[in-house]
């Protein structure tokens, strides 16, 4: 199989939190006007639409690089399940924890990424509660960019050094 990189995820999460950071800033400046609510809030879909749909992508494939026999669920459920209102506060834990947990197991090596897993789903559940257009989701926003970043190199790197013993 063709190593995975996590290139592409990470430009447009970068965009994304850029343009998210700018829409939150230019909010709060002006949260009263009709306008800048309706173009911030447009612009923060535009920048999250490709943001997740590149980072489901190689989640998706990171699961796949783990053997069915160790794997707790399937990649598409993986990810599938993520997009259930509600049900995602739960299943962002079996996903994010469940890859750093089995990736590890499958290579037979100490948990890798499951610290980081715990906190990348806290901080997802913490910045989808507080939403859009504070100063508060802008400091969560970086801090969920940074713990993402780490556990997508470490989960990346096992899932490339999976793939190599397939082969």
């Amino acid at each position: 199989m063709k190593k995975i990189s996590a290139r592409l995820a990470i430009v447009f999460s970068i965009i994304g939190l850029i343009i998210t950071i700018v829409c939150n800033l230019t909010l709060a400046g002006q949260p009263n006007d009709p306008d800048v609510v309706l173009l911030t809030g447009i612009g923060t879909i535009l920048a999250c639409i490709p943001w997740g749909i590149a980072t489901m992508m190689l989640h998706y494939r990171c699961w796949r690089a783990i053997p069915s026999d160790v794997a707790r669920t399937s990649p598409g459920a993986a990810v599938g399940l993520l997009f259930i209102p509600f049900f995602n506060f739960y299943w962002v834990f079996v996903s994010y924890v469940g890859l750093a947990e089995d990736s590890a197991k499958a290579l037979g090596v100490k948990t890798r990424a499951r610290g980081l897993a715990i906190t990348l789903g806290i901080l997802t559940i913490v910045w989808g509660i507080l939403g859009w257009g504070s100063l508060m989701s802008i400091l969560i926003g970086i801090a969920y960019f940074i713990i993402w970043l780490l556990f997508t190199l470490r989960v990346v790197a096992g899932a490339n050094e999976l793939l190599d013993r397939q082969l």
